[in-house]
């Protein structure tokens, strides 16, 4: 299992590989106080690992980048879109390059 958050303003995004491997990336607002999270599972987004340990969620602008590592030591990425406080998470999984030395 793994989490890892991130917080743009009032605004925090956090990612989590659940103990079945799942992979959810979810957003909610912390004013006035922190609020419920919407979730969208990352796992049914194509190319995604089903064997990922560890997850790290970064933001540059309006896009959100969920980078996992696996089992096996690959790294992998996809990009959420951020319109407005709304995540949009369809695109593929694609492994980073170069790979981490092994």
């Amino acid at each position: 299992m793994s989490i890892d958050s991130y917080n743009r303003g009032s605004q925090q995004y956090t990612g989590v590989v659940d103990p079945d491997r799942e992979i959810s990336v979810g957003t909610r607002s912390l004013q006035p106080n922190p609020g419920a999270y919407t979730w969208s599972n990352l796992s049914d987004n194509q190319n995604a690992p089903t064997n990922g340990c560890t997850v790290t969620v970064s933001e540059q602008g309006n896009t959100l980048n969920v980078q996992v590592i696996t089992t096996t030591g690959a790294v992998v990425e996809t990009f959420c879109s951020v319109p407005g406080n709304q995540l949009v998470c369809a695109s593929p999984w694609t492994a980073v390059t170069p790979q981490p030395p092994a």
